[in-house]
């Protein structure tokens, strides 16, 4: 049994509006071709859809039956073409992000309020993780996009911006350290530093500079996030190296923040999977974030 959607049609107008000459006008068809598509739909289905009367048309129970499931049919066919036209105006769909815990506590999330009121039919979710973890949510396709460091390690996985990042030494307003304009490796030998636990990119960054250049820091507590160092230098706990995006305004009133010299750098990349392409609500993410300036860095390329 094979029916095309004209039949439906046709049958649908006949059933509503009770003759073939009415349901001609509405579909914009001859009378003479609505009741031959008539007649085809009923050798398709097997039995007689209408009674010929002298007033018009009159259903059998079979069309009656048949009726109730081309009108759900219909009802599906106008919340498809409802939601396609949402997904194309971006006031629907969904946008899932896995991004490294420092981002995702810093410009990340303080933008997603102003994305949120741009696209407001749009469902977020923005996952913290390591960069191992992204990189296989990229690459698997459970996330959209994925906020990481480069380089970036999987083959499945492709750049689709990147920015450049600097390293900022932070603490407490009174160290001794808030005379220097710059900090260099050295200046931190004879201080506790607060750090990531080893793994984290950026420990992994300072370490490899502290090692080229045959230095020994004193760590005095290791931690996972750059959030939680911030919090430890506020307290008057030690000195740390962060990222400068997560030194929030309030921080800076008891901190004191202060470049690295030769500075520390990395590139921060967003990263979709290579084999597919970036959907309509991804894709205006990637123009959003074209715009966002995060403190110590160039945009978006």
């Amino acid at each position: 049994m094979h029916f095309k959607y004209k039949h439906l049609h046709i049958f649908r107008s006949v059933m509503i509006h009770g003759s073939a000459t009415s349901a001609a006008v509405d579909v914009n068809m001859t009378q003479s071709a609505v009741s031959r598509t008539l007649k085809e739909f009923e050798a398709i289905v097997g039995f007689r859809l209408f009674d010929r009367e002298r007033t018009g048309l009159r259903p059998t129970r079979e069309a009656q039956q048949l009726f109730k499931d081309v009108k759900r049919a219909y009802a599906a066919f106008a919340d498809v073409n409802q939601t396609a036209k949402s997904i194309l105006n971006k006031e629907a769909g969904q946008l899932r992000i896995a991004a490294l815990a420092v981002y995702v506590d810093g410009f990340v999330s303080r933008s997603l309020p102003r994305f949120m009121a741009k696209f407001p039919g749009i469902n977020i979710q923005l996952i913290a993780a390591a960069k191992p973890e992204i990189e296989k949510l990229v690459a698997i396709e459970q996330v959209d996009l994925g906020i990481t460091t480069l380089p970036a390690t999987s083959a499945l996985i492709t750049v689709r911006s990147s920015i450049k990042r600097s390293a900022v030494c932070i603490f407490p307003k009174d160290h001794i350290l808030r005379k220097k304009r710059k900090i260099t490796l050295s200046d931190l030998l004879d201080h506790e530093l607060i750090h990531q636990f080893k793994g984290a990119p950026l420990r992994t960054l300072i370490d490899t500079k502290f090692n080229e250049q045959e230095l020994e820091p004193t760590i005095r507590v290791e931690i996972e996030s750059q959030r939680a160092i911030v919090n430890i230098v506020c307290a008057g706990g030690g000195i740390g190296v962060v990222d400068p995006d997560i030194v929030s305004d309030q921080d800076r009133n008891q901190i004191c923040c202060r470049p690295l010299t030769p500075s520390l750098e990395w590139s921060l990349a967003l990263v979709s999977a290579k084999r597919v392409t970036p959907s309509q609500i991804a894709a205006a993410f990637l123009d959003w974030m074209y715009d966002l300036r995060p403190q110590n860095s160039s945009r978006f390329q």
